[in-house]
């Protein structure tokens, strides 16, 4: 039986939660977030959190805070 992985993009595409923060111009807790959602993969290494850089810049930043009043 072979079973198909899904496939990781290289490990020199692993940026750490601060890099991918400045690179999208958001916190490193909206990071956090959106690896709890599910839209960031995260990986151990080294001993810190890494995402993959591809997933960070593809990934689509929801707007943010509360609605406005509708009149």
């Amino acid at each position: 039986m072979i079973v198909k992985r899904k496939e990781k993009p290289a490990e020199d595409e692993l940026v750490t939660i601060q890099e991918a923060a400045t690179l999208r111009g958001v916190t490193r807790t909206r990071i956090y977030q959106w690896v709890n959602e599910g839209r960031l993969r995260k990986e151990e290494k080294y001993g810190r959190s890494l995402v993959y850089r591809s997933e960070v810049l593809a990934i689509e930043a929801l707007p943010g805070g509360r609605p406005n009043k509708s009149q």
